[in-house]
């Protein structure tokens, strides 16, 4: 995290130095590589190496394409490609677990502190079952989808960015999704006898379960790092 926070510093820092065109170039990659399923700190490094050849050619004052080439998406393809040479099905399946864990629960979180200052600020630690669902629903599904569209628009020239839709795919995926959770909780309620979404969920008296799920975050960041070195 500390690596990731002084790179990006430095980066900001020397995005400055390039010119208006270079500068336009280098935050639709910024875009694009945010947006990708690698760590923190090595879209950084990546944006750091791309930041490096970009000065140096600006300095030189050569062409861009000579060190790029003309497709900047494939130019960072390549090198997320590269970065991800190596992990294996299980990391990616436990990285995946692992962003789901910490994303729905601050979702949670915000949830229960829009709820509070809703209420007077009067907080509380309920989530009801609704609530929980539409964070992980959010986590699993629709934040990935975002991703994939701020990638796709990446390098859509600016003032045509806002008019071009979202991919139908994606939206009609979001819908299904939404109309299947409505389903399933329809069919549970039924069985139940009682509207299961409405129930309560008080995180305090389930602390065991922040637990483990805290330290199953923290068993695959651990796993992720010693499985890296080794690489």
């Amino acid at each position: 995290m500390l690596l990731e926070l002084k790179l990006k510093k430095i980066r900001l820092q020397e995005q400055k130095k390039l010119n208006s065109k270079n500068l336009m170039i280098f935050k639709s990659m910024c875009t694009y590589i945010q947006n990708s399923n690698l760590r923190g700190y090595e879209k950084e490094e990546i944006l750091q190496q791309i930041m490096d050849i970009m000065l140096q050619t600006q300095a030189e004052d050569k062409n861009m394409h000579l060190f790029i080439g003309n497709d900047y998406k494939k130019f960072c393809d390549s090198i997320i490609k590269e970065y991800n040479t190596g992990k294996t099905p299980i990391y990616k399946i436990l990285n995946y677990f692992q962003q789901y864990i910490l994303c729905t629960f601050s979702l949670v979180l915000v949830i229960l502190l829009t709820k509070g200052l809703l209420n007077n600020f009067n907080f509380t630690l309920n989530i009801t079952v609704s609530n929980f669902f539409l964070a992980s629903i959010i986590s699993l599904f629709i934040i990935p989808l975002s991703k994939k569209n701020q990638q796709e628009k990446a390098f859509i020239p600016f003032p045509f960015k806002f008019s071009m839709p979202n991919n139908a795919w994606n939206i009609f995926i979001v819908i299904f999704i939404m109309i299947g959770y409505e389903i399933i909780m329809n069919i549970i309620s039924n069985i139940f006898g009682t509207n299961i979404s409405l129930y309560t969920i008080n995180l305090f008296n389930n602390i065991i379960y922040v637990i483990i799920f805290t330290i199953t975050a923290i068993c695959i960041e651990i796993y992720k790092r010693t499985s890296l070195k080794n690489k």
